[in-house]
């Protein structure tokens, strides 16, 4: 069993057909056949039940699949570990980010992590699970840093929470129902309301918090998962949303937004902010060094001390 064929059938996989996956890889198509049967001949069974169209996994395929995502993103962990020692490029890591680690935990792990390996190359890159958790599956991060509102299905995945995150409604100081005491949810309804970070508006649990009460959920105007243009639409609109306290710390903090004392549900939701990688991955000092890192960063938030980016 080569790296090459188990690649190719790693594509067919992820493409759907052998033409798909041979235009991905920009071979032929009957190289990629080619490699398919050796494989299978070598291993003494059938991967694929394929037509003229398109091909379904047979139960060994669905076997191999599990192993082979594994192996492949092994390789490429090893030729990059190998590659740093061999003195061809600087030790890499390379790290998924959700939005809220991106802003603030990650960057505070990562100084820490910089004064102690100077000669680290970092690479960052920003998503959600749907879009990180594959790349974390292929080899191509070495670590997730984001909110798992849902349980991954793949058991390759390990993930630690490091903290919950909590969402509030958000709006600006002097918005008007900043005069109340308690808003009455009704009243949110009022305002023209921002959705974000969630698929297709507002999240199922706030529609359901609205519904319980016999009140039809806002329909909100703007959606955006812009970290930037939703600070400044709260700021200068009366535009009213739900979305992660420590991701607006800083802003509550200084004065700039503030969050609505709303007595629902809603107000009291937490996700879990969690670190992922493969279960099966050999882990690099490098990446051990950043979860550590990350854990000391969460201490300090757990202390009261804020997800600020500076030294401590």
């Amino acid at each position: 069993m080569e790296i090459r064929q188990i690649r190719h059938f790693i594509n067919i996989v992820e493409h759907g057909s052998f033409s798909a996956a041979a235009t991905s890889l920009g071979i032929t198509q009957q190289t990629v056949s080619k490699s398919i049967s050796t494989l299978e001949a070598n291993l003494g069974v059938r991967l694929f039940d394929r037509d003229t169209r398109n091909c379904q996994l047979t139960t060994h395929g669905e076997l191999l699949l599990h192993y082979a995502k594994n192996i492949d993103a092994e390789h490429r962990q090893f030729q990059r570990h190998l590659d740093d020692i061999l003195g061809l490029r600087a030790a890499r890591l390379r790290i998924g980010a959700g939005l809220t680690a991106a802003v603030h935990v990650v960057p505070s792990a990562l100084q820490r992590l910089k004064g102690k390996r100077a000669d680290l190359r970092i690479s960052v890159v920003d998503g959600t699970a749907r879009s990180l958790i594959p790349m974390l599956l292929r080899g191509d991060l070495d670590i997730v840093v984001c909110v798992i509102a849902r349980p991954i299905k793949d058991q390759t995945v390990r993930t630690e929470i490091l903290f919950e995150e909590s969402m509030r409604l958000l709006a600006r100081p002097d918005h008007p129902l900043r005069s109340r005491k308690t808003v009455k949810l009704k009243a949110t309804t009022s305002f023209p309301w921002m959705a974000g970070w969630t698929p297709g508006g507002l999240d199922q649990a706030i529609r359901d918090t609205f519904e319980a009460q016999g009140i039809d959920p806002p329909a909100p105007t703007i959606e955006t998962n812009s970290f930037t243009f939703a600070r400044a639409v709260l700021r200068n609109t009366d535009y009213l949303a739900v979305l992660p306290e420590h991701l607006f710390i800083e802003e509550i903090d200084a004065g700039v937004l503030a969050t609505l004392n709303v007595a629902t549900e809603f107000q009291e939701q937490v996700r879990p902010m969690s670190i992922c990688y493969r279960r099966n991955s050999t882990r690099s000092p490098a990446t051990m060094a950043c979860i550590t890192a990350l854990e000391a960063v969460t201490a300090e938030l757990q202390m009261g001390r804020g997800l600020n980016f500076r030294e401590s």
